[in-house]
C-alpha cells in the first residue's frame, strides 16, 4: 500500500521544496538515528515520511481506529 503511494510520490518529484524538506529530516538523536539503521530507511524513505507526515498528523485519529480494528479482527 504505502510502498506504491511512495514509488508514485517519487516518480513525480512532488517535493514542493526539498530543502526544506531535507531540513526537517536531520536524525540526530541516537535513539532515532539507531531506529533508522534497524528499519534500514534510506534518504527518500525519510523524505517520502516528510512529505506525508501532514496528512497522517491530519487523519491519525482514524488511521489509528482502523488499525486496531483490523488488528482485533484477525486476533479472535
Amino acid at each position: 500500500m504505502f510502498k506504491k503511494r511512495k514509488e508514485k510520490a517519487l516518480r513525480k518529484n512532488n517535493w514542493k521544496n526539498e530543502e526544506v524538506i531535507s531540513e526537517r529530516i536531520i536524525v540526530s538523536h541516537p535513539m532515532v538515528t539507531e531506529k533508522v539503521k534497524m528499519l534500514r530507511l534510506s534518504k527518500e524513505d525519510l523524505y517520502f515520511v516528510a512529505y506525508v507526515k501532514p496528512l497522517v498528523e491530519t487523519h491519525i485519529d482514524g488511521l489509528v481506529n482502523e488499525f486496531y480494528e483490523q488488528f482485533f479482527k484477525y486476533l479472535i
